[in-house]
């Protein structure tokens, strides 16, 4: 290409002079530079493309590694296992304490149900509870995630306080995971908006 524009220009010339075309040598040359310069910028672009492609999968693979562990679907329950225990603690004790949209701290009648498992817990020293938080349908998967483990976790504080040993207790969080009423209303988020203490 820039070998045509210089030979053009060459015979164009004015003042009458003559001018003789390029030998094929010295077009060849010309035409084999503005290739070579095509190919290194074509290099070029490769080059920033294979960097770009790199990147991008590095910040990908990074994004992957900061998700929380997936938790399996299962239908809410609210004991792991049969024991009379676990009866007598889910009906008399009560198992659950409910919050408020997006709150994770506990109302007076939440704080009420769990003095009475304090007690429950002092009197049978061999049972260690699990603590769920859960979150209703609203938000990210990630922000219900950590919503149910504050709630989880501000049942565990309070338990503590009311002399629990913490070796007894554990959290997990099931966000918005395992709701025990399926609607889009608030008669359903209010009962989701929930942690469950189950005997273990």
């Amino acid at each position: 290409m820039l070998g045509k524009r210089i030979k053009s220009a060459a015979l164009k010339c004015s003042a009458g002079v003559a001018f003789m075309p390029f030998p094929a040598t010295l077009e060849k040359t010309l035409f084999d530079i503005d290739r070579n310069q095509e190919k290194k910028r074509m290099k070029q672009i490769k080059k920033i493309s294979l960097i770009s492609a790199m990147t991008l999968s590095a910040l990908f693979l990074a994004a992957c590694g900061q998700t929380q562990p997936i938790v399996p679907l299962a239908p809410a329950t609210t004991s792991s296992s049969s024991s009379p225990e676990t009866g007598y603690f889910s009906e008399n004790v009560g198992d659950r304490v409910f919050f408020g949209t997006d709150q994770a701290n506990l109302n007076s009648a939440a704080r009420a149900d769990l003095r009475g498992q304090a007690e429950w817990m002092a009197q049978n020293a061999n049972v260690n509870l699990l603590i769920e938080g859960h979150a209703d349908e609203r938000g990210t998967r990630d922000y219900n995630l950590a919503l149910g483990a504050r709630r989880a976790n501000a049942v565990r504080d309070f338990l503590i306080s009311q002399g629990v040993d913490s070796a007894r207790l554990q959290t997990i969080s099931y966000g918005k995971e395992r709701p025990v009423s399926l609607c889009s209303e608030d008669s359903c988020w209010s009962k989701n908006r929930r942690a469950v203490s189950v005997v273990r």
